[in-house]
């Protein structure tokens, strides 16, 4: 099931946006047009990561350092091991939607 998240122009490049999807908390971040939907807690002490800062497509959680790559999900550096669960997004419009198949 597919849930609009929002219009295209909600998402500006760089920007990660935090929302809830059926219960769960879950982050869009649009890069360069490409967008990427993920689980909006860090998988080492479940901080919300859509506050957070953005290096192309690294994001470091400013909890506690741990940096995941957007783009797979990967935790790429520690303290944080286990991968984001990732979402697949569908533009339908100026829809911007995202679930899982």
């Amino acid at each position: 099931m597919y849930v609009s998240v929002g219009k295209l122009n909600e998402f500006p490049s760089g920007y990660v946006r935090g929302f809830k999807l059926n219960g769960e908390d879950v982050a869009v971040v649009n890069l360069d047009g490409a967008f990427f939907a993920f689980s909006n807690a860090c998988t080492h002490e479940n901080v919300d990561l859509a506050e957070t800062d953005l290096d192309g497509t690294r994001l470091t959680c400013t909890f506690h350092g741990s940096v995941f790559d957007v783009t797979t999900g990967e935790a790429i550096v520690g303290p944080a091991y286990k991968p984001l669960a990732q979402y697949n997004v569908h533009i339908e419009g100026e829809e911007v939607l995202v679930g899982k198949d």
